[in-house]
């Protein structure tokens, strides 16, 4: 059995101090230098693994993560990375395009208010540039949204803003506990039985809208359980996530999924491979597998919750590149529609409105041209 996603808690640093989080006062001192990163790659790669998630804290406060980017694409790496967007400049987006990033994760919250009271005033703009930049540089961009009490009515709102910008997915994930500290209480962000109806609402609408505008969501089965996870209802026969992947924290503990607390080995003190394959990761897997884990709907194991039927239609999806123009085309059919709905109600000047048309259709041609390119 070899892995095929390697998740790494880079770093515990963070620039931001968010409500919803407290990892940048929870976790260890940074260890691991660029030889331990090099090593990991090295023997991962070796094993077949080929997707890296470079993670945080904000992993752009990593010393050396340039250099471990580029050093993991050309080991034969997807290496994508989440952000909350507001480090990133021109500069440093096309560092990130040069240094083979292939898709960058923003987490955006929900509308202005929302997203500055649980991130901080003005990160709002500043992520929804970082956003923008990292688009116009050529990085596959992607929205993240942590589905809280504050927030879960706007779900559809991150779809319309994924149009808006030229993001190609949007992931939901409902808020854990466990980025909390000890001992801190979760009430403030645990949407309540009361309003688990218009959860379900809004995740049928998001679920439609999406599809309508061709941008990828998370697994519908996937969605439809986000309910049951806040009821504390939720029940997970199996999960396979530990047969796939593993994480890896900013010490260089190994874990086989986050939710599963205990380390099964350090990559400081043992190889990758003899970690993986050894009999405690063995029952780990196991724990998982016979719905002995806490059932933590984390985003990054998604496609453990995917039908068999979904299946089939992602497999039909991927490399497909008309499906993926389509998508394209859709996304800007609906983004035009949406800002002319917006401008209309702020003018009637007919010309000054085919001008902008004109010129959205004309961004539009060059868009698609773009990822025509990309996708050869």
């Amino acid at each position: 059995m070899a892995p095929t996603d390697i998740i790494i808690s880079a770093t515990g640093k963070c620039n931001l101090h968010c409500k919803m989080c407290d990892i940048p006062v929870s976790s260890g001192k940074d260890t691991l230098l660029l030889p331990d990163y090099k090593k990991l790659i090295d023997e991962a790669s070796s094993a077949g693994a080929r997707n890296f998630v470079l993670s945080g804290g904000e992993p752009l406060l990593i010393k050396d993560v340039f250099e471990i980017i580029s050093y993991a694409k050309r080991k034969g790496f997807n290496v994508s990375m989440p952000t909350n967007g507001t480090l990133v400049t021109e500069e440093i987006a096309k560092k990130l395009k040069t240094s083979g990033l292939r898709v960058a994760n923003v987490s955006i919250e929900g509308p202005e208010e929302i997203h500055d009271y649980m991130r901080g005033k003005g990160n709002f703009r500043r992520a929804i540039n970082g956003l923008r930049l990292l688009r116009q540089a050529g990085i596959e961009t992607t929205i993240a949204m942590a589905i809280t009490r504050k927030n879960y009515q706007y779900l559809s709102y991150i779809i319309e803003l994924a149009i808006d910008s030229g993001a190609t997915t949007v992931k939901f994930q409902p808020f854990s506990a466990g980025f909390l500290a000890e001992g801190k209480s979760a009430s403030e962000f645990m949407i309540t039985e009361k309003e688990i109806p218009q959860l379900n609402e809004e995740i049928r609408k998001a679920i439609k809208f999406a599809e309508y505008c061709g941008v990828s969501i998370n697994p519908k089965s996937y969605l439809l359980l986000i309910p049951d996870y806040f009821l504390g209802t939720l029940k997970v026969k199996k999960c396979i996530a530990p047969e796939k992947s593993c994480a890896i924290d900013n010490s260089g503990n190994i874990f086989a999924c986050w939710d599963l607390k205990e380390p099964v080995g350090n990559i400081k003190k043992q190889g990758f491979m003899a970690i993986w394959n050894s009999e405690k990761f063995r029952q780990m897997r196991n724990l998982a597998k016979n719905g002995q884990c806490p059932g933590c709907l984390m985003s990054c194991y998604d496609q453990v919750f995917e039908s068999k039927k979904e299946k089939q239609v992602v497999m039909r999806k991927m490399g497909n590149l008309k499906s993926r123009i389509i998508n394209r085309i859709k996304q800007e059919r609906a983004r035009i529609f949406l800002q002319k709905k917006s401008r209309h109600n702020k003018s009637k000047d007919s010309l000054r409105e085919n001008s902008n048309t004109l010129a959205e259709i004309s961004d539009c041609k060059n868009m698609l041209n773009s990822e025509l390119k990309r996708l050869r």
